[in-house]
C-alpha cells in the first residue's frame, strides 16, 4: 500500500481514508459461496426427502406382513385381496407406492411388492426418479429385498 495525499491506494481500488464498505469484487464473490452453499443444501434436502418417502413402502409391505398373518391364523391361506389386508386402493395410504403380489398368495407362501406409482401420490410425491430403490418386496419367511440398489431396506 502506498500513501498518497487523502487516500490509500491498492492495486486497483483506491479509498478514501476514513471511507468504509465492500467493493463489488468482494459481494462478488460473497453472492458466488451463498450460491455453491444453497445448491449444496438443496442437493442434500432432496436425497433426505427421497430416502424418507422410502420409509412409506417399507412401512406398508410391514403392515401387509402383519394382516397376511393374522389372516392366515383366521383361514388357513393367505390371501390376495388387499381390502382383508387395510389397503383396499393397492397402494400406500398417500398412493407413493402400488402394491402388488408377485405369484399368488395360496396355503404356503405369498410375496408383496410396492413400487413407486407413476406420477405419484395423492400428496404430491412422485418416487419414480429414485433409480437406487425402484422396488420393496417382503415374503411370508420376513425376507426383504429391493433393487436395483439391494440395500436399500438398510438405507
Amino acid at each position: 500500500m502506498m500513501r498518497t495525499g487523502h487516500s490509500l491506494t491498492k492495486i486497483g481500488c483506491v479509498r478514501t481514508i476514513g471511507q468504509r464498505g465492500i467493493t463489488l469484487i468482494e459481494l462478488m464473490i460473497v453472492i458466488t459461496v451463498l450460491g455453491l452453499l444453497a445448491s449444496f443444501a438443496t442437493s442434500l434436502y432432496a436425497n433426505a426427502r427421497v430416502k424418507t418417502y422410502r420409509s412409506t413402502a417399507m412401512t406398508a409391505l410391514g403392515v401387509v406382513s402383519t394382516n397376511q398373518e393374522d389372516f392366515f391364523a383366521s383361514n388357513l391361506t393367505f390371501t390376495d385381496d388387499f381390502a382383508d389386508l387395510g389397503f383396499p386402493a393397492g397402494s400406500t395410504h398417500n398412493g407413493v407406492y402400488l402394491l402388488d403380489f408377485i405369484g399368488t398368495p395360496d396355503t404356503l407362501s405369498y410375496t408383496i411388492r410396492a413400487r413407486p406409482a407413476p406420477g405419484g401420490g395423492s400428496n404430491g410425491v412422485d418416487q419414480s426418479s429414485d433409480e437406487a430403490c425402484q422396488w420393496f418386496t417382503q415374503n411370508n419367511l420376513g425376507v426383504k429385498q429391493s433393487g436395483p440398489d439391494p440395500h436399500c431396506w438398510a438405507q
